[in-house]
């Protein structure tokens, strides 16, 4: 009588989870000059740059092999962004008035605002079972508004805009088995 006993293994498990994102907000008036409101009213200049960001990423990655082996498993969730937002009077810029009957008004607006989620969750079992999750997200962005090369602008209601809504998503779900399973 012989008996033989085996109990090999192997299992291996990794995981990634990254987010970049490379804001860079400005909102400018340059080599100025502004002069604005009263004698009897007319004000209201507004440079606006705004950047709103929700970024998400959730990475679980299982591997499993309970003798004789096999398993491994992978990962990865990027999530890229890289917005500039921008609002801009101008280089050589002057608003004017203080009075010229009352003028004002000047809105440069530039909003932005993301969303992005990237996700991939796992799984993998054993006696030979290979698995490999990628979800991704890249966004590049420029939101702008901007007038140029200003030398006067005597304003009463300009408004000048630009908006970006943006919401990525990339998900991912993956299983595995056994006697050769490939995920």
């Amino acid at each position: 009588i012989a008996g033989v006993g085996a109990s090999y293994g192997g299992s291996l498990g990794i995981s990634l989870g990254q987010i970049t994102n490379d804001d860079f907000v400005v909102a400018q008036i340059e080599n100025s000059t502004i002069t604005v409101g009263s004698d009897s009213s007319g004000s209201s200049i507004d440079v606006v740059a705004s950047d709103s960001r929700y970024m998400e990423t959730k990475v679980w990655v299982t591997s499993i092999a309970i003798a004789i082996g096999g398993a491994a498993a992978g990962g990865h969730s990027f999530i890229y962004s890289q917005p500039i937002v921008i609002a801009e009077v101008g280089h050589g810029s002057q608003i004017k008035p203080k009075n010229d009957s009352h003028r004002s008004d000047l809105s440069v607006i530039a909003t932005g605002q993301e969303s992005v989620h990237a996700g991939i969750f796992g799984g993998v079992a054993g006696l030979v079972a290979i698995g490999d999750f990628i979800a991704e997200t890249d966004k590049h962005g420029i939101v702008g508004a901007a007038i140029g090369t200003v030398a006067t602008l005597k304003v009463g209601n300009l408004t000048v805009n630009a908006f970006g809504d943006h919401d990525l998503d990339a998900h991912g779900w993956s299983l595995g088995g056994g006697a050769l399973s490939i995920s």
